[in-house]
C-alpha cells in the first residue's frame, strides 16, 4: 500500500506539472537533516536500553562517571537523573554512558581515600625534623588501629605535603572497608 501511495503521489506531482526533481531533492535534504538530528536521540535510546539490560547502577547507587559524581535518582530511556554532592540535580543523556567507565561506589567492598589537611607547625627547635616524622608516624599508627581501615589492601600513608607560614600540610592515603 505504501509503495502504491508513493507511486500515485509521484504520478500526481508529474501530472500537475510540478518540478518533481526539485521536490525529490528537497525531500532528500530534509531526510538527511532528520537523520543527523536523530543520531543523538538514537544514541540516547540505545544507551538507555544498555543501562536497563546490564544495570551497572540502579536508583540510589552512588556513581562516578567522568566528571559526574552523585546518587542515581532515576534511569530513564533517554537520560539519567543524578543528585550531586552540592544537592544539585543533574540530567545526563544516556548516550554519555556508552563510551565511559562507570564506577559504582555503592557496590565496592573497599574505597581508597586521599585527603590533605593543615596543622600548626611543630616546634622544630625542640624536636628538629624528628617532630614532623613523629606526627606522620602517629597518624599512620592511628589509621592502622582504626577498625574500618584495611591495612592488608594497602598500608595507610601519611606524609608531609608542604610547608607554609602557618604550619604544615599533611597528605593521607588509606583504604577503608565499605
Amino acid at each position: 500500500r505504501a509503495a502504491a501511495a508513493l507511486l500515485v503521489s509521484v504520478i500526481t506531482i508529474e501530472a500537475a506539472g510540478l518540478p518533481f526533481k526539485s521536490l525529490y531533492a528537497s525531500l532528500g535534504f530534509v531526510t538527511f537533516a532528520l537523520g543527523l538530528a536523530s543520531q543523538e536521540t538514537a544514541k540516547n535510546v540505545l544507551g538507555g536500553f544498555i543501562l536497563r539490560l546490564y544495570r551497572p547502577f540502579v536508583q540510589g547507587d552512588l556513581v562516578e562517571v567522568a566528571h559526574i559524581h552523585g546518587h542515581v535518582l532515576d534511569v530513564g530511556w533517554l537520560q539519567t537523573c543524578f543528585r550531586g554532592h552540592g544537592r544539585e540535580v543533574l540530567y545526563v543523556p544516556n548516550g554519555h554512558f556508552v563510551s565511559q567507565t562507570i564506577v559504582n561506589l555503592t557496590r565496592a567492598s573497599h574505597r581508597r581515600l586521599q585527603f590533605s589537611f593543615s596543622m600548626e607547625l611543630p616546634d622544630l627547635a625542640a624536636g628538629g625534623g624528628r617532630g614532623l616524622e613523629k606526627v606522620t608516624s602517629s597518624i599512620r599508627e592511628a589509621l592502622k588501629a582504626h577498625p574500618e581501615v584495611d591495612s592488608r589492601e594497602c598500608a595507610p600513608r601519611a606524609s608531609l605535603a608542604g610547608v607554609t607560614l602557618a604550619g604544615v600540610e599533611v597528605r593521607v592515603e588509606v583504604v577503608v572497608r565499605r
